[in-house]
């Protein structure tokens, strides 16, 4: 038997997304005979204070003061910096963990490197003498310029907008191919709606609505919203809280009062929960609303921050799949107009299912598996 492919996969605790984005890669590598692929945290398994510091900081970004200074970080990279004089002034970010990166490709011997997370210090790697493909997965439906990556084989994105930003920036169209944001398999699975209505003592008869308040609870006053919600006899609420278990607790108890809501911690079953919702109240991260598209759920999104939750917005507002609103009442009013307005709210679900694509992570693994072969009979 040949020697195994060995593919390795670089990831980042900031958001759940990343990290769901390379276990779906991973899950589906697997499929395949002969491959070996490794998941490397370089943040948390190297340094792993800094780590929990930075992730502070992330959620920090949530707070008034907090979104202003990320606005600026995100902006201020809104073009390649890695070949601007803007990467002078940037060098010890950008080369940070260049070390124990190095040291982990020289003890794994990758055969493709997959970077779900603009870890900087991979673009150094080739004038250092390592002769590895590159492949980026973007997980957002805009990316910062810290993103591109000259070096890189390809950079697998959502939109032809990203493709047409990345070639203006200095790119050429082949670096790029048109995937989607690879999320697990079983969001793409058909599923019984009436059990999945039993199974959450749910009323099939009535329109649901699914607030999602991240993974780690960092929409603001979801409590007040779902009693708002919930005051509406005719619809059901149903309340993700993450791991934030103080909000669980408050819609705990606010469920005493109201039938029609029903709350639940941290949720690995999104994918149950959006087959039987008709519209979803969330942030807009790039995986949520990936999961959203696939199972055609239109989106209510609550004051999005700065950045590439902005953006991701802004893109699914502009193709009438989504609103975006910045208070509780604008909230309210677009949940009743879009279900109770005729034709509104399956016009919205044709929309937002016009921006999924099916199986991304599979049309991923095998292009990196492919190209890869190709790179090393050059």
């Amino acid at each position: 038997m040949e020697n195994p492919k060995k593919v390795l996969i670089l990831t980042a605790p900031f958001g759940s997304g990343h990290l769901q984005v390379s276990s779906s890669l991973t899950e589906e590598f697997l499929k395949h005979n002969n491959v070996v692929v490794e998941e490397y945290d370089l943040y948390s398994e190297e340094f792993p204070t800094l780590s929990k510091t930075l992730q502070k900081a992330y959620l920090k970004t949530y707070k008034p003061i907090g979104k202003d200074v990320y606005r600026m970080l995100y902006y201020g990279s809104s073009y390649a910096v890695h070949d601007s004089f803007q990467a002078k002034i940037l060098k010890p970010y950008l080369e940070f963990g260049i070390r124990s990166l190095r040291n982990k490709i020289r003890s794994f011997e990758p055969d493709a490197i997959i970077s779900v997370f603009p870890v900087t210090s991979l673009y150094t790697l080739e004038e250092k003498g390592f002769k590895i493909p590159i492949y980026t997965v973007i997980t957002d439906y805009y990316a910062s310029g810290l993103w591109l990556y000259k070096g890189a084989r390809r950079h697998y994105v959502a939109n032809n907008r990203m493709v047409a930003w990345g070639v203006a920036n200095g790119l050429t169209q082949n670096q790029f191919m048109l995937t989607g944001i690879p999320i697990h398999g079983k969001f793409y699975k058909e599923l019984n709606r009436q059990e999945l209505y039993r199974k959450y003592d749910l009323d099939p008869a009535k329109r649901t609505v699914l607030v999602a308040a991240g993974a780690h609870g960092v929409v603001s006053h979801v409590d007040d919203i779902a009693e708002r919600l919930a005051s509406q006899p005719e619809i059901q609420v149903v309340v993700v809280c993450g791991n934030n278990t103080k909000l669980y607790d408050q819609i705990v108890q606010l469920s005493k009062d109201y039938h029609n809501l029903k709350v639940l911690g941290y949720c690995t079953e999104m994918h149950e929960l959006l087959e039987i919702a008709d519209l979803m109240v969330t942030k807009p991260g790039g995986i949520s609303l990936t999961e959203a598209a696939v199972k055609g759920v239109p989106v209510i999104l609550y004051n999005p921050v700065y950045g590439q939750e902005l953006e991701n917005a802004k893109y699914f507002s502009d193709k009438n799949a989504a609103v975006i609103v910045s208070s509780e009442s604008e909230l309210i009013y677009h949940v009743l107009i879009i279900l109770n307005e005729e034709g509104l709210l399956d016009e919205m679900k044709n929309n937002i299912k016009q921006l999924s694509r099916e199986y991304s992570a599979k049309t991923i693994v095998e292009d990196v598996l492919k190209d890869s072969d190709e790179y090393y009979k050059q």
